[in-house]
């Protein structure tokens, strides 16, 4: 006997892949750091255009210089936000990693905060804007910030599509400040960990903050909506959002799967509104006969009536067998008064696992629903049909309505199953209206742990 823990992602990191990624639309091929509002006054620095340097060593190609068109902060004590925006001045040329560094200081100037970073292209003409946070050495008020560029590579390229933005919308709560909009990629492949930058400013056009997340996945050829907390100084009165590939982003491609593999199906979704919170459930399915896949990634964007991004969550489906269907469910809250109306779902398959595995799928029995003390449960039995004990299992609850649609959803862990054993368990359930029926789902987690004879 061993004790193996089961499978974690193989995930493969990326440099800064962005001339690649340019060179392939060329050919045609189709969440945050967390801002608190100001608490003291702040000086906005002025936000004249600024000469950056970056270098052209190692090429002949004459390139204008990338320059600061704006810049600004807020500041919170002992941090602030920041954000800036850039733009490349040229027709024809795109420059590729060049590097930046953020410097704040006080009134004496005395350097409080650095921040530093690297922007991965700026398409030719391409405007862009970087947000982040820097925690101060001193609570001293900020006066001024800078921003200085340098390195970098340009490159001769011609018209080449990249990431656009819509529908984006301040969203002002008493849950904090944030930014949200649908991020549209033109790539036909998936990359994940996009860096979204939010950029504030104030009614005289003056960035007054920003904020930061990293988008879980953006779908090949298709769209994601962001959340970005922000922190800003006074009144917001425009805000925008610049997705960009990050030294994080990972090119999926680059994973092979068999020839033969097909992707996770999303057979429906659905989400429900509970006394405290709403809970999403999706009911997803691997149609290949021969291959598990582990580490696939889905991300949720959920709207208000008006059609808003109010709420976004990335989540894991850590391990479907050949031929399973699984139910996952979760949580999810609005970032504004507005309830969620709907939501869409993106799911990307993870990696096709050839070699053979010898784990079995968990099953539920007599999933009822049954009064609870703050809101309806899914009660019922998991049995392990393994031959070692499983740790760490998921259990996700599915309300469905009558025409068999998902209308709510609930989750819950259990610590340990034994060896061919059975465990009770009851699911706290998010739901719209009275379900028709109800179902558990079991899974393993990325900690679970079990036992496997050699």
């Amino acid at each position: 006997m061993r004790n193996e823990q089961l499978p974690r992602p193989r995930i493969l990191l990326i440099g800064l892949m962005a001339l690649f990624l340019l060179l392939s639309s060329a050919c045609g091929r189709a969440g945050g750091e967390a801002g608190v509002e100001a608490s003291v006054p702040v000086a906005i620095a002025p936000t004249a255009a600024t000469v950056a340097t970056p270098s052209t060593a190692g090429t002949s190609i004459e390139a204008a210089a990338v320059t600061v068109q704006a810049k600004g902060f807020a500041q919170d004590i002992q941090s602030a936000a920041y954000g800036f925006v850039v733009v490349n001045p040229n027709e024809s040329l795109a420059w590729e990693n060049v590097a930046y560094q953020v410097t704040l200081k006080t009134a004496d100037g005395a350097i409080v905060g650095r921040d530093a970073g690297t922007i991965a292209t700026l398409l030719p003409g391409q405007t862009h804007g970087v947000a982040g946070t820097i925690f101060l050495d001193s609570e001293t008020p900020l006066t001024a910030i800078d921003v200085a560029l340098s390195g970098g590579q340009a490159v001769a390229l011609g018209p080449v599509e990249n990431f656009t933005v819509s529908t984006v919308t301040y969203l002002p709560s008493d849950y904090g400040r944030a930014v949200s909009g649908i991020i549209h990629s033109p790539f036909d492949r998936p990359l994940e960990e996009v860096r979204v930058s939010a950029i504030a400013y104030d009614a005289e056009a003056r960035i007054s903050g920003g904020g930061f997340t990293f988008a879980g996945f953006v779908p090949p050829a298709g769209q994601i909506g962001a959340l970005v907390l922000i922190s800003a100084v006074g009144e917001v009165a425009r805000v925008e959002l610049y997705p960009a590939v990050s030294p994080l982003s990972v090119l999926e491609a680059a994973i092979e799967a068999p020839a033969d593999a097909l992707p996770i199906e999303l057979l429906d979704a659905g989400i429900g509104q509970g006394a405290f919170e709403s809970g999403y459930g999706l009911l997803v399915h691997n149609p290949n006969t021969t291959y598990p896949v582990e580490s696939s990634r889905y991300q949720i964007t959920a709207f208000d009536e008006r059609g808003t991004v109010v709420a976004t969550y990335a989540g894991d489906i850590h391990f479907l067998l050949p031929g399973q269907t699984l139910g996952v469910a979760g949580s999810i809250f609005s970032q504004t008064e507005a309830a969620i109306a709907t939501i869409d779902v993106q799911v990307l398959s993870g990696e096709f696992i050839v070699d053979e595995t010898t784990m079995s799928a968990f099953t539920t029995e007599a999933a009822t629903l049954v009064a609870g003390d703050f809101s309806p449960e899914v009660s019922g039995t998991v049995v392990n049909p393994n031959p070692s004990e499983v740790t760490n299992i998921q259990v996700s609850a599915l309300a469905f309505d009558e025409a068999g649609h998902i209308i709510g959803g609930g989750f819950t862990f259990i610590d340990a199953i034994p060896a061919a054993a059975n465990e009770p368990v009851s699911v706290p359930l998010s739901v719209s209206g009275t379900p028709a029926r109800v179902e558990l789902f079991a899974a393993v987690t990325s900690t679970s742990i079990c036992e496997t004879g050699q």
